[in-house]
């Protein structure tokens, strides 16, 4: 298969950022984040997976051993709670977002109200004085109440006490059933916090106490990967990466190096949905802030792997056939290599795709067609058969243990941060002798730089 410019610029720039960056350096000066234009779109079918089944790919065979399978258990439980962490936080704080509203509306009807009160007030107090002085006789000719001088008409200014009293009393009930809707997302996203931290705890113990014996199966893991690189290409003959995928990936290489932090959109660090949102945002496509809505917001885009082009995203779940397990996302370069934000104590970087718990590949923007005769390798959405329910844009759901990444009508957001299965540096993590990190860019010659300045 051809290999088009922009993916030979892609792998270079990479294998030489992959030297050049020096491990926990944050990034300088960095590209000026667009306002997302374009969304994803979402018919509101089930998901599929990334072609005609959930497994593309056969499984790479690594010797993990019980250790390895311990690590990769803890990473994952981690990774989910993490995604789920950072969801429950982020509807937290929409919902503390829509509690300053109400509470702006009732301010509001709560002013109206008492305006309304005391021109009704004075009027009747006015209307008083002056029906004192007329004599008895006169007194049933007043019945509308209007004074002689015709200045103030009780019926209106009643009127107008009663419908600024209902809006008040409505404005109240909203700003009551917000306040118990942030209160209710605050506690899920504390005892969401309080469980990352242990499993964060738990995964770091484990790895202090085995680092020699998990750098070892992280060397493994990765040259089983590497096996399956000639599986890829950066171009599909006859098909080109969209623009918008080329700038997403040229964001996401200028990251090379920050850490991974859960929660993190940058500029400085990132978890693994995180980069890839604020990537494709650079490029003007609004993505979903989890993995797992990520996943199913692209679901209609499944891409075989041997047809992924630069910018297809990558995705790893925990239960196949169920999208709500998603727990890592990374984004495809080229030639069987990735870029991600692995896991708490890692850095972004470029790895080899690997395939154990791989839950498919998804295009974000369709491929630009260069031979008029080409297949389309994107394929129509297949129908793996699973059961899960169908997303719902309600606003969240109630507390549950349970993934539930898109948020329902009380707290139970879901899926973000994630790590890999790759529980410690490996060959692929960045290494630096002080140098800058090239940054390709959709109007350079081969491959551009990004001065990056270290962090205090």
């Amino acid at each position: 298969m051809r290999v088009s410019r922009f993916g030979a610029r892609v792998i270079a720039a990479a294998s030489a950022a992959a030297v050049m960056v020096v491990v926990g350096q944050s990034g300088g000066a960095l590209p000026a984040q667009a306002e997302p234009g374009v969304t994803v779109p979402d018919d509101g079918e089930r998901p599929a997976g990334g072609a005609t089944d959930d497994t593309p790919v056969t499984n790479p065979e690594t010797a993990d051993g019980p250790l390895g399978d311990q690590i990769t258990a803890a990473q994952i439980d981690l990774a989910q709670i993490a995604e789920e962490t950072t969801a429950a936080e982020s509807e937290w704080l929409a919902r503390e977002d829509r509690l300053a509203g109400a509470q702006t509306a009732w301010t509001e009807t709560a002013a109206d109200l008492e305006t309304a009160q005391a021109a009704l007030d004075y009027a009747a107090g006015e209307a008083y004085t002056e029906l004192s002085g007329v004599p008895e006789a006169d007194l049933p000719d007043l019945s509308g109440l209007t004074p002689l001088g015709g200045e103030w008409d009780l019926p209106s200014l009643s009127a107008d006490f009663d419908d600024a009293e209902t809006a008040e009393a409505v404005a109240r009930a909203a700003l009551d059933a917000a306040s118990l809707s942030a209160d209710r997302a605050e506690g899920r996203y504390i005892t969401l916090d309080a469980e990352f931290d242990r499993a964060q705890t738990e995964l770091n113990e484990l790895v202090e106490e085995n680092r020699e014996e998990l750098e070892q199966l992280e060397r493994e893991r990765e040259a089983a990967a590497a096996e399956y690189s000639g599986d890829f290409s950066s171009e599909v003959d006859g098909w080109d990466a969209a623009p918008e995928a080329k700038k997403a990936v040229e964001y996401a290489l200028a990251q090379l190096g920050d850490p991974y932090v859960w929660g993190a959109e940058g500029p400085d660090s990132f978890d693994c949905s995180g980069l890839v949102q604020s990537a494709y945002a650079y490029a003007g496509v609004s993505l979903p802030r989890v993995a797992a809505d990520q996943y199913n917001a692209t679901r209609d885009k499944p891409v075989d792997t041997e047809k992924l082009l630069p910018g297809d995203l990558l995705y790893w779940w925990d239960d196949p056939g169920s999208w709500q397990s998603v727990y890592h996302t990374g984004m495809y370069l080229g030639d069987g290599k990735m870029i991600q934000a692995p896991r708490t104590g890692d850095v972004v970087k470029i790895s080899s795709i690997w395939f154990e718990n791989f839950a498919g590949a998804h295009r974000v923007v369709d491929a630009v067609q260069t031979d008029p005769d080409a297949e389309n390798p994107t394929q129509s959405p297949s129908d793996p058969g699973t059961t899960d329910p169908e997303p719902t844009p309600s606003e969240t759901g109630s507390p549950s243990p349970s993934p539930s990444p898109t948020p329902s009508e009380e707290p139970s957001p879901t899926e973000t941060p994630s790590s890999t299965p790759s529980p410690t540096d490996g060959e692929d993590t960045p290494t630096d002798d002080g140098g800058e990190s090239p940054t390709p860019s959709a109007d350079s010659a081969e491959s551009a730089t990004l001065t990056r300045e270290s962090e205090a």
